[in-house]
């Protein structure tokens, strides 16, 4: 969630308000309010207001919960910077007008640092879009700097923030960063032998298809699997944005870094099914969201749940899962190459007669 103030105002009453607003996140757009009154600003979420909340004259900075479309939810850490500058704004320490102009999202720390938060690219973009600039965290500013032309502040902290809109110091734009690579990663001609499942993993890559690898332990199926991105071309840059916008949502991106390789996942057969579709209290993406544009691997596939296995059928078909619950609706691109792996029997040697178990 991204909130940024849009209007700074004051009342009859002499009392200073700024209305924030949400972007970035459908699930959070309702408003609230930043108020000083005789004393230290207060902040609270429009709509939302709980009795003796709003503390007037008191020495305090009052932050409200931020509740979802069904009520209750937290908006998470990402809230801090925003109900901060409104704050900051009431109280006369930010400029209310240029603050404006900015989509603020990050979490704020005791010290006045600023963390990383997830999801800074996708509100990035959507700033963009919208002709706003960017304050997050200096964690996060290498990846809002692929979001396009837009004016974007990485502060540290809260102080090096407010120095720059008093004009004490000025923060430098933030350089885009990309993943470094180290090395090519596995590579198919390291495999000796195999030469049909090399062939057939060489026309699964060349034409996009998926793939089931039956054979005993420790015949090879995981290590082909695992250079089968090798295999394929590139991301290209739109794909690298967009599969770069899923893991950051997930909070996946290291340093803000732009993913440059296809993503190559593997989840345990123990998986829940929120866990390979996506879901949980902040609908998050799932296993195969997080390896869109690239390789989903499924090892011991009749070890899955067949709910689970289920529920990745429409994914698959479509190329793109949605998460539906009470307070979200969500829907995430998911078009996946699936390769899966199995024994031909529970263990694994029903082709050697000495060791086979007959149990197909």
């Amino acid at each position: 969630m991204a909130c940024f103030p849009t209007r700074h105002w004051h009342n009859p009453a002499g009392t200073a308000y700024t209305r924030m607003r949400t972007t970035g996140d459908k699930r959070m757009d309702q408003g609230g309010c930043a108020d000083s009154d005789g004393g230290v600003p207060g902040y609270r979420r429009a709509g939302h207001r709980r009795p003796g909340a709003d503390v007037r004259g008191d020495r305090r900075v009052q932050c409200g919960r931020a509740a979802g479309q069904g009520g209750g939810g937290k908006p998470g850490a990402g809230a801090g910077l925003p109900a901060c500058a409104g704050a900051g704004i009431a109280a006369g320490v930010l400029p209310g007008d240029e603050i404006a102009r900015y989509v603020a999202l990050g979490e704020l720390a005791l010290d006045g640092a600023l963390t990383a938060v997830a999801g800074v690219l996708p509100a990035a973009v959507n700033a963009a879009a919208q002709g706003l600039g960017l304050i997050c965290p200096a964690a996060c500013g290498g990846e809002a700097a692929w979001a396009g032309d837009l004016d974007v502040l990485a502060p540290l902290n809260l102080l090096a923030l407010i120095n720059h809109f008093k004009g004490t110091q000025v923060l430098s734009p933030p350089a885009p960063r990309l993943e470094e690579v180290g090395g090519d990663g596995p590579d198919l001609r390291d495999v000796k032998g195999q030469e049909t499942a090399k062939r057939a993993l060489e026309v699964a890559a060349a034409g996009a298809h998926n793939l089931l690898m039956i054979g005993p332990p420790g015949s090879g199926k995981s290590m082909l699997a695992a250079r089968l991105p090798g295999l394929l071309p590139s991301l290209a840059p739109a794909e690298a944005l967009e599969v770069s916008m899923i893991h950051s949502v997930a909070g996946l991106l290291e340093d803000g870094r732009l993913l440059r390789r296809r993503p190559f996942r593997d989840p345990h057969h123990s998986a829940s099914l929120p866990a390979l579709v996506g879901g949980g209290s902040r609908a998050r993406p799932g296993e195969i969201s997080l390896a869109h544009q690239g390789v989903l691997f499924l090892d011991e596939l009749p070890e899955f749940p067949r709910q689970t296995l289920e529920a990745l059928r429409q994914p698959l078909e479509t190329g793109r899962a949605t998460v539906a619950r009470a307070n979200h609706h969500v829907t995430y691109p998911a078009r996946v190459q699936l390769i899966a792996a199995m024994n031909p029997c529970r263990c694994g040697h029903l082709d050697d007669p000495a060791q086979a178990c007959a149990r197909a």
